[in-house]
């Protein structure tokens, strides 16, 4: 039984975002505005990138949302005048940046940006598993990509094996996160 209960819920979830990845990209985007989703509310990853969108004075030019813990809709259902507002920003901007896969809302009319939230050392469904629907999935999720952001050759390598996403699409930038630490890094061998 519970095998039967996994494969309706891997179907039902895969129909529901090859539906909105389709009908949401009819939606007008707005070409000013960056959203944000991180998990937790403020992950590091994502907020490095924040500040460094506010160092550059890009915030002048577009607008930032940040949109904590979109990821579970759950909890916004009981709220559905904030789950309302908070979709129209998703759906109406032209940049979405996650931390934790792409929303299965991000469409083809959207640019994507995955920072992903570490190097998998743990067990991803994508490289692993050999279900048919498992693999399924992690293809859909491939096409929603548009960059995703790695630390090294072996990772863009091992992310672009997990993730199903073309190697020129795994940019190597680092993790923002640590990009922060080896900031203060050089600017504590200046003030020695």
């Amino acid at each position: 039984m519970s095998d039967l209960r996994y494969l309706l819920k891997v179907l039902l979830r895969t129909a529901v975002a090859a539906l909105c990845y389709f009908f949401f990209s009819y939606i007008p985007k707005n070409q000013f505005k960056i959203v944000l989703i991180s998990f937790p509310e403020h992950s590091d990853s994502a907020e490095s990138v924040y500040r460094r969108i506010l160092q550059k004075n890009l915030h002048r030019i577009f607008r930032i949302i940040w949109l904590p813990h979109f990821q579970n809709l759950i909890h916004l259902i009981r709220k559905p005048t904030l789950l309302i507002k908070l979709l129209y920003e998703v759906l109406t901007a032209r940049y979405v940046i996650s931390t934790h896969g792409p929303p299965f809302w991000v469409n083809r009319r959207q640019i994507h940006i995955e920072l992903w939230h570490g190097i998998p050392l743990k067990h991803i469904v994508g490289l692993f598993s050999k279900n048919f629907l498992d693999r399924l999935y992690m293809t859909m999720i491939s096409k929603q990509i548009t960059y995703l952001i790695v630390t090294s050759t072996f990772t863009q390598h091992l992310f672009s094996e997990i993730f199903g996403v073309p190697l020129e699409k795994c940019i190597i930038l680092g993790e923002p996160r640590t990009s922060e630490m080896f900031k203060w890094k050089d600017y504590s061998r200046t003030i020695l």
